[in-house]
């Protein structure tokens, strides 16, 4: 076996300076040539090593070749070999919930639970445009004092920084600017171009603009087609919304089981029991139609047995999936969105559905502060919704809610747990990741017997394992 370390991330500020010493070969500093000697692979006889030394001294037979292979036979997965770190900074909240919802894509972002923000936020084109930039700047800074109140008030009551932190973002802005690290492949790159340039939002469209032009020079092979698309426009359409008022009665739930797969037990179990025997699964169903909660309990110990806390489950458990209908703060689907693989359909964020207010905001009698700044935001999305009712957004606060679809598989379910059911998590996504597995473990009892946070996991694995 031989391993060779072909590259590696570097920052840019070295690649330029590497640059300017040695013209002559200023156009090899790019990730075609990667990708193009590994197109190469399934073709030649070459070693691998010698491919990419031919790459490097023939960048314009690369770049022809990463379009012929990527472009005009289809194999896209070479694109992937070409891998960019982007800086993102002065960006919105609002704007970086279209950005993070792309799956194959890293994402590192200034968190509000630990960074005490500064009063800084976008004006966006749309609200310029319609003569109510001013009363939206205004609207900004109140929440921003509102949110340093806050703050301040939790601490007086023995709150940890870190908590109070954590409360008082409640009553910031969705327009608050932010930054974030990003890590993405120039296939995933050019996807993320194309359907941001169709996103309803300036913003948005900007920002699309932005990363196209980082990259256009460098690896123009790899990404190619970033043009305007009505077929990705559709993705972004919304409808007016849900314009009830009163939204706490009597029967709300926030977390709601739509459906589930009445098999889905089965569907796992047969599942490992295939990959240990090789029988027909069809069979193996039929056997386990028969079997009792103790015979297919065996089948789970001896996978449980060896479980440690950061352990993912087999495969087998992404056979059993649910889907819930969620509506949740803005602050607690920062965190739901950071986990990509699962399905999350989203709706806009809405006024009628009210908003979330923190417990410790409640006990210590500060709701009405809350309050003010959900009522000042509500009224300008209400002035701004006729005019561009997605713009409107920007006006909303941490605290709005918006209703999701998400469809999770028992094995993704379980790592929300581990993470999210954590004493050290969020309390908002905390009280829905336990609400979900609550719900998940009422029709896939053994499935979901080691469920829960990380914290809990001694506890859990002794009741089980023994």
């Amino acid at each position: 076996m031989k391993v060779d370390l072909a590259g590696f991330n570097i920052d840019s500020t070295l690649i330029s300076e590497a640059s300017s010493l040695i013209n002559e070969r200023v156009d090899a500093f790019t990730p075609e040539t990667l990708s193009a000697s590994y197109a190469r692979i399934s073709r030649s006889k070459l070693d691998i090593g010698e491919l990419r030394r031919k790459a490097l001294t023939e960048v314009e037979q690369a770049r022809k070749a990463n379009e012929r292979i990527v472009f005009q036979m289809g194999h896209s997965s070479v694109a992937e070999h070409a891998v960019f770190n982007f800086d993102i900074s002065n960006i919105s909240r609002l704007a970086v919930e279209y950005l993070q919802s792309f799956r194959l894509t890293s994402f590192t972002e200034k968190s509000q639970r630990y960074v005490l923000f500064d009063e800084e936020f976008a004006v966006p084109e749309e609200i310029r445009g319609i003569g109510l930039a001013d009363d939206f700047s205004l609207l900004m800074k109140r929440t921003a004092v509102l949110y340093h109140q806050l703050y301040k008030e939790l601490l007086s009551i023995g709150l940890e920084e870190e908590q109070a932190k954590e409360d008082a973002r409640y009553a910031t802005g969705l327009a608050s600017l932010t930054q974030m690290g990003m890590t993405v492949n120039a296939r995933i790159l050019e996807e993320i171009i194309a359907r941001l340039r169709n996103a309803p939002l300036k913003e948005v469209r900007d920002l699309a603009k932005a990363l196209l032009d980082s990259v256009k020079g460098l690896v123009p092979s790899l990404v190619k087609y970033t043009d305007a698309d009505p077929y990705y426009r559709q993705w972004y359409h919304q409808g007016p919304g849900d314009e009830r008022a009163g939204k706490e009665s009597a029967d709300y739930q926030d977390v709601e089981l739509i459906s589930f797969e009445s098999d889905g037990e089965e569907r796992v179990l047969g599942a490992l029991m295939f990959q240990l025997s090789g029988k027909s699964v069809k069979a193996l169903l039929n056997d386990l139609s028969r079997a009792s909660e103790k015979e297919r309990l065996r089948l789970l110990k001896p996978i449980f047995r060896h479980m440690k806390p950061f352990h993912p489950l087999p495969r087998a458990f992404e056979l059993a999936a649910l889907t819930f209908q969620i509506e949740l703060s803005a602050t607690a689907f920062a965190q739901l969105k950071r986990h990509r693989m699962l399905t999350l359909l989203t709706s806009p964020y809405q006024p009628a559905l009210g908003h979330t207010i923190p417990p410790n905001i409640l006990a210590a009698g500060l709701e009405e502060m809350l309050a003010e700044a959900v009522d000042q935001a509500e009224n300008l999305y209400n002035r701004i919704r006729p005019h561009d009712f997605n713009a409107a957004g920007y006006a909303l606060t941490n605290a709005n809610r918006r209703r999701v679809l998400v469809k999770v598989d028992v094995r993704e379910l379980y790592h929300i747990s581990r993470i999210r059911e954590d004493h050290h998590a969020q309390w908002d996504i905390r009280r829905i990741a336990g609400k979900m597995t609550a719900a998940a473990a009422e029709h896939y009892p053994l499935l979901m017997l080691m469920a829960g946070g990380k914290d809990r996991f001694p506890e859990i694995f002794s009741r089980v394992v023994g």
